[in-house]
């Protein structure tokens, strides 16, 4: 005790013990903060390759049907011409 302050001594130990015990809570804290932004972030990109993946599909998709529809816009035009070489022949 403390005769002038009626008070018990501080406890510096104990004291040390408590900044040691916050500083394992905080440390701990932060790496499961760490561990959630990390599994935050996977979930992020997995979700922006898919999109990418759809977006790359579809435009293979679309390069399909434009290299479709070019040949059939050709053909449409082989078979004018010869409709119209043909009365010709005759």
């Amino acid at each position: 005790m403390d005769v002038l302050t009626s008070n018990a001594k501080y406890d510096f130990d104990k004291a040390l013990q408590k900044v040691n015990d916050s500083h394992d809570t905080l440390r701990m804290l932060m790496n499961n903060a760490s561990y959630a932004r990390q599994n935050d972030m996977l979930e992020l990109l997995n979700d922006q390759a898919a999109v990418v993946d759809y977006v790359a599909e579809q435009s293979l998709i679309m390069a399909s049907n434009i290299t479709s529809l070019s040949s059939t816009l050709e053909s449409l035009r082989l078979n004018q011409s010869s409709q119209f070489a043909c009365p010709m022949l005759d």
